[in-house]
């Protein structure tokens, strides 16, 4: 099992319902991919050999009052999925990822954080 913390929730501007032009909306996702690849290598949470089979647990913990919808949380946080690539997993397709799950919750923290389990199936 690996567990990681990255500050901040996932960002909107890279999710379907993003009115971004496409240039500016590739950048994003590719800051926010190396933002958490670079987590999983200072964490030394790389694996080696990858794992063939995980399950994905986010919990998105916010400090505001703003309600989200987890299944737009869950695919805003497609680049933090891409980032476990080659160096958890060896794709991020249906051989690999066999269930991803998520909660909301709303909390008197500093800051918003989203907590990120990988389990190997």
């Amino acid at each position: 099992m690996v567990k990681l913390t990255v500050k901040g929730l996932p960002n909107s501007k890279v999710g379907l319902n993003s009115r971004k032009y496409f240039k500016v909306k590739n950048k994003i996702f590719q800051k926010e991919k190396e933002r958490l690849t670079d987590l999983i290598i200072m964490s030394g949470e790389r694996k080696d050999p990858l794992w063939e089979r995980v399950s994905l647990e986010f919990t998105f913990i916010s400090k505001d009052k703003i309600r989200r919808d987890v299944d737009n949380c869950i695919g805003n946080a497609k680049p933090w999925i891409d980032a476990l690539q080659g160096l958890i997993i060896p794709a991020d397709d249906w051989r690999h990822i066999y269930k991803i799950s998520g909660e909301y919750y709303v909390r008197d923290v500093e800051e918003s954080y989203t907590e990120i389990v990988i389990i190997k199936t």
